[in-house]
């Protein structure tokens, strides 16, 4: 129902408390801090985290946000909510093609492929087609192939996958 925006880094103190409304909420990565703000959200049941299990973990979370913990969590790239199967299908010269059989996605994201040269900068990034492949052309042999689960204005929520 809610989305904090990507800039917040810190959720203050009563910020949401006794929202009975608020059934859920996005969370992102650039939030460190999490004061007694949810306090009496009695409907708040899914909380939507844009990182990974351990960096919510590493969130400081003060006392007081029992409706909080008492919710579901679902975080970017793991568990059900993302469950992406990859695998490379053919390779041919300095090409290389990239399938994804199955993609249970979340309704904003995106699966992008980039390729890594030995220098770790991005030569190349594409989404996946109708067909659910991408392939790379002018691969180098000892390049990177990462794959990420990206929002609509290609932030990276979670690195998902990586091919050598």
């Amino acid at each position: 129902d809610f989305s904090i925006p990507d800039s917040v880094v810190l959720i203050g103190m009563y910020v949401f408390s006794g929202a009975s409304a608020l059934e859920s909420i996005t969370i992102p990565v650039s939030v460190v801090t999490i004061g007694p703000a949810f306090h009496y959200c009695l409907n708040l049941t899914d909380v939507y985290y844009k990182g990974t299990e351990e960096q919510w973990n590493n969130i400081f979370i003060a006392p007081g946000n029992d409706s909080l913990s008492n919710t579901n969590m679902h975080y970017a790239g793991t568990g059900a909510d993302h469950t992406i199967k990859l695998s490379i299908t053919d390779v041919f010269e300095n090409s290389v093609v990239v399938c994804c059989t199955s993609a249970d996605m979340v309704s904003d994201g995106k699966i992008i492929l980039a390729t890594y040269g030995t220098n770790g900068c991005i030569t190349d990034i594409k989404a996946l087609n109708a067909a659910n492949q991408v392939t790379f052309n002018n691969v180098s042999t000892d390049g990177r192939i990462r794959v990420f689960l990206m929002d609509n204005c290609l932030r990276p929520l979670a690195k998902v996958a990586e091919f050598n």
